[in-house]
């Protein structure tokens, strides 16, 4: 979601209206993301040609994909503000990919034998395990409806079956909530639940932090005639120990002839009271 599709003068107009623009941002809970800003203006991103060497089967961190489009507008300096480092992938080809249509297959058909043996059908089990995770996510949703409600953080998980996990559930509990896992029309003979296998089909793959730097170094050259200065901020909680990040972050930005910083809540407030001070 670009605030501009150019460049603009940093001036008060223009400074008034971006804080309209940004100040929705992640606001309400349960509407985040860059649609939760004030207006929308989507990325279209401009045709790149073969001689620009850039691979079309990389997938960079999703980050860099606001970088490219500011890259777009010629800039001299970047300052990316990121909660992750997020992932390097790419694109299998179709050789790979049929081998591991291949593969899903022959486990989808193991799982129905193994399942037949104990009087259940597949498609039957995967579908009482997935009613079973959307009514616990709805229970969470709910839960988290009343923390906010009573001034207290959200339970924050990043998938469903992960609120059935020793540490989520002792979070619930502390806040006085009991999420009970609904085991019907998915367990065994003995009471314990299937295991369901994971059976989508990946068509993609991880690639390295290499290739990502070849790749933002080629649309560096492609759209800016002097290499754009790129300053990255890594955003993290008091517990998160990113060091895999940070080194990867801190290589970028050297790379792109910048700096890399590390933004915690303790250094956002120690900002926020010195510029308090200052009026």
């Amino acid at each position: 979601n670009l605030f501009k599709p150019e460049l603009v003068p940093a001036n008060s107009e223009t400074k008034k209206d971006f804080f309209t623009w940004m100040t929705p941002v992640n606001s309400v809970f349960g509407n985040f993301g860059p649609n939760s800003a004030a207006r929308r203006l989507s990325w279209r991103r401009k045709t790149i040609p073969d001689e620009a060497g850039i691979d079309p089967l990389l997938l960079p961190p999703v980050w860099s994909r606001a970088a490219h489009a500011a890259l777009e507008q010629q800039p001299d300096t970047l300052f990316v503000i990121t909660a992750t480092q997020g992932v390097v992938r790419q694109r299998i080809d179709e050789a790979t990919l049929a081998k591991r249509r291949a593969d899903v297959e022959k486990r989808r058909a193991d799982f129905t034998k193994e399942l037949e043996k104990e009087g259940l059908v597949a498609n039957a089990v995967i579908d009482a395990r997935n009613r079973s995770l959307r009514k616990a996510g709805e229970e969470l949703a709910a839960a988290n409806r009343r923390l906010v409600a009573a001034g207290k953080d959200p339970i924050v998980v990043d998938g469903n079956d992960k609120i059935f996990t020793a540490s989520v559930q002792s979070e619930l509990r502390r806040n006085g909530i009991t999420i009970t896992q609904d085991k019907e029309g998915w367990t065994k003979k003995d009471g314990t639940p299937v295991n369901v296998p994971v059976l989508n089909l990946s068509s993609v793959e991880g690639a390295s932090w290499n290739d990502f730097n070849a790749h933002f170094a080629r649309l560096q050259k492609h759209f800016v005639p002097e290499r754009a200065k790129m300053n990255i901020f890594l955003f993290v909680g008091p517990d998160e120990k990113p060091e895999t990040s940070i080194t990867n972050l801190t290589a970028v930005a050297k790379r792109n002839g910048g700096t890399f910083q590390l933004l915690t809540t303790k250094r956002l407030e120690d900002l926020k009271a010195r510029a308090e001070a200052a009026k």
